[in-house]
């Protein structure tokens, strides 16, 4: 609003200095008669542009300028004389006259370009085309539609002939049709609108369009031109078309529609708005037990009262609403089975007349209710199996826990044994002692595969070197090894193979696949284990020149509770999931596993293929711990299992340390309070307080952070680890725990510690 202001005052006064400076250069010849004659066209202007008050404005300037600049006395302002006074008047009247009369006009001009405005909007905004054709000009405007429609613009249309722009023909026969915009000037009067025409558009192609065209008079009734309307029926012949397309499929789906009626086989009828049967097919009525000709007129109230009662609130609303109800389940009873319980699924169609007034409804009824019995009873199984898999894992579970407390105690007593050798007893602890490892493999692999199918298992993965993974493997196997006894072969790489993995779980792996060839080898043979890398991969081979694998046998091999027969052996060795348990934990590390074999009597060898790790350090490996560096402590031990507890602290005080025993976590706490031991090994499931609430209780006291607290039980799981840790253990073993694991154990804690 202010540039349009600042621009018309910007005019104005340039104007009266323009008009100053002329009348100066002008003043020679002029003098002092007509001061005024100039100044007063741009009064004019300035009301024309800015209105009244910027034409008194300028008047008013232009008076005091040409007062000071060319009447007498010059260069002073003010009249002397009468003269001078009575051209001020003259001056003050014709300004107020002038003033009125370019207000008036300004009034005018700005109404007739807002008109002219309106105007141009109204037809860039028609979505018919306009084009005005003057007589003798030819085209002179086009709307933005007409120029659409034609594939004209404006621009090149103006001066054309219209017959040139606009050209029609016949829809029926393509002939070309005379424009109606020459009839229209011709009689004087509109033409009558041209249907079923095409325009030959420049951009579209052929168009169907109506035109209609209507002369423009003249104040004296002559013709100067005409107005050309048209538009585009190209929608509203396509939808005509559509509609006699769509009437006559209409027609044919609904041959169609009797004939599926007839012979469907589920359930068809249609009811009135007031439910009454008007059309039932032979498959309902055998549904409710009555002949399809006792259907007609009767309500379904009357048919099947006691369906009625769920059914009819539902058709109501679908009559009311337009809407269809699909798949509804409706349980009952009908006449057809009175005593029997039924399941249907039914469908509700709104059925309309030609107005699109619902006027009945379209009812599809099937019965399920051999399905529904089948899927009562499929769930009722999927329900048992739950509660069966439950069961299974809480036993195996609790299986694996009780079986830990007793092999607790024997693995104890053996380590003592060994501590303090009896003579006369050759061979009895390394038997008693490889059985162990052997019963105490089978419950780890049985309770890791069972988390792996609850997904109850995590990995704790670092960068390793496989060689040493490998190594660790062997170590562990020794006493299988030496049982055989059979020769170990290592072939590691001179530089690391590194991988990012859960080393102990990497451990098992090779460990399950050397015993594995252990159990399959012949008594003197070879086991060799070869580290090898082939580019972005990791290869672990464990070769055996054992009884070999059948071809037949090979692709089930890594399947549960499946074995390989051993000739000459009573039964078969193991339970038969160390090897799934080998695939299962290559695969969660993303490798593979496979077996291969020449056939019976030929060896066998397993390959493991794993995900470098380049550039990365490997890990380190803790050390199994000196027996003789875990002595001179305090120890509490705490179980309600005396033979563990007892035969743990046997040997515990035979390494040199000061046990104590209690037999539930209220025992455990009181004993800590009294003689603050250096470590406490707690049991979890005591009576009275659990081990978790003993360890909280001990943290709790004000030296309770000082002492080791190593949760030592038979729940190994992944929960069971994290609870330990919220209680504030230091370390979570699983029973049975070597001691010299123990040992170790205690001195990497211990070092962590004083690192700390």
């Amino acid at each position: 609003m202010r540039r349009p202001l600042l621009r018309s005052v910007s005019v104005a006064f340039s104007a009266l200095a323009a008009a100053l400076a002329l009348r100066w250069l002008l003043d020679p010849v002029l003098g002092s008669n007509t001061p005024f004659t100039l100044v007063m066209a741009v009064v004019v202007l300035a009301t024309l542009l800015g209105g009244p008050w910027l034409g008194v404005l300028i008047a008013v300037v232009a008076y005091l300028a040409t007062d000071y600049l060319f009447l007498a006395p010059r260069w002073d302002i003010g009249p002397t004389d009468p003269r001078t006074v009575a051209m001020l008047q003259t001056y003050v009247v014709a300004c107020v006259i002038v003033v009125a009369a370019a207000s008036v006009a300004r009034v005018a001009w700005q109404r007739e370009a807002r008109r002219r405005q309106a105007l141009q909007v109204t037809m860039a905004s028609l979505a018919d085309g306009v084009v005005t054709i003057d007589v003798g000009a030819g085209i002179v405007a086009m709307n933005a539609a007409a120029e659409r429609m034609t594939g004209w613009s404006e621009s090149e249309a103006r001066g054309r002939p219209v017959d040139e722009v606009v050209r029609l023909c016949d829809e029926a026969n393509r002939e070309d049709v005379p424009n109606p915009v020459h009839r229209a000037i011709r009689e004087r009067r509109a033409a009558d609108p041209l249907d079923h025409t095409l325009l030959v558009s420049r951009t579209w192609g052929l168009r169907n369009v109506e035109s209609v065209a209507a002369p423009i008079l003249g104040a004296d009734g002559t013709v100067g031109g005409a107005v050309l309307i048209l538009r585009d029926n190209t929608v509203k012949r396509t939808a005509e078309r559509n509609l006699e397309l769509r009437e006559r499929e209409a027609r044919e789906r609904l041959e169609e529609l009797q004939a599926i009626y007839t012979t469907a086989p589920v359930g068809l009828c249609l009811v009135d708005r007031d439910l009454r049967f008007r059309r039932i097919n032979e498959h309902l009525a055998e549904m409710n037990g009555l002949p399809a000709e006792d259907h007609v007129g009767r309500t379904i109230g009357e048919v099947v009262p006691e369906l009625a009662r769920i059914i009819e609130p539902e058709l109501h609303r679908v009559i009311e609403t337009g809407e269809p109800r699909l798949e509804f389940e409706v349980v009952g009873r009908t006449a057809a089975q009175p005593g029997v319980e039924r399941t249907w699924i039914e469908s509700w169609h709104p059925f309309r007349d030609g107005a699109g007034h619902v006027i009945g409804v379209n009812i599809t009824v099937y019965e399920v209710t051999d399905r529904k019995r089948a899927e009562r009873r499929i769930g009722e199984l999927i329900e048992e199996l739950r509660l069966a898999d439950r069961r299974k894992d809480e036993f195996i579970a609790i299986l694996a826990h009780e079986l830990r407390n007793p092999l607790a105690s024997i693995r104890s007593s053996i380590d003592a044994l060994k501590l303090a050798p009896t003579p006369g007893l050759p061979g009895v602890v390394e038997r008693s002692e490889r059985q162990v490892r052997q019963l105490t493999r089978l419950v780890d692999d049985l309770l890791d595969l069972n988390r792996m199918a609850r997904t109850d298992f995590e990995l704790h993965r670092e960068p390793v070197d496989v060689a040493t993974i490998v190594q660790r493997a062997a170590e562990g196997m020794r006493h299988a090894l030496e049982a055989g006894p059979f020769r170990l072969d290592l072939v590691l790489p001179s530089q690391p193979c590194r991988v990012l993995a859960d080393e102990a779980r990497l451990v098992q792996v090779v460990g399950n696949l050397i015993d594995n060839a252990c159990k399959y080898g012949r008594a003197g043979g070879t086991v060799r284990v070869v580290v090898e890398s082939a580019g972005e991969r990791v290869l672990v081979r464990v070769v055996d020149d054992g009884i070999g694998i059948p071809s037949d046998q090979i692709p089930g091999l890594f399947d549960l509770f499946v074995q390989v027969e051993r000739p000459g052996k009573d039964g078969r060795g193991g339970l038969g999931i160390g090897l799934m348990l080998v695939k299962r934990l290559v695969e969660l590390h993303g490798g593979t596993v496979s077996a291969h074999s020449a056939g019976v009597g030929s060896g066998s060898e397993f390959v493991i293929e794993l995900p470098a790790l380049p550039g990365v350090p490997a890990g380190g490996e803790r050390e199994r711990g000196s027996v003789q560096g875990f002595s001179a402590r305090r120890v509490l031990i705490a179980d309600d299992n005396a033979d563990a507890a007892d035969s743990l602290a046997l040997l515990v005080r035979m390494t040199g340390n000061e046990v104590e025993i209690a037999r539930d976590g209220i025992e455990a706490v009181e004993l800590a309070e009294r003689s603050r031991p250096d470590v406490i090994l707690l049991d979890i499931g005591m009576p009275r307080l659990d081990g978790y609430g003993a360890c909280r209780r001990i943290r709790a006291l004000p030296w309770g952070h000082e002492p080791l607290v190593i949760a030592v039980t038979g729940w190994g799981g992944t929960g069971d680890r994290r609870r330990a840790d919220e209680a504030g253990f230091d370390a979570h073993a699983v029973k049975p725990i070597e001691l010299a694991d123990l040992a170790g154990l205690v001195a990497e804690l211990q070092a962590d510690r004083t690192r700390a």
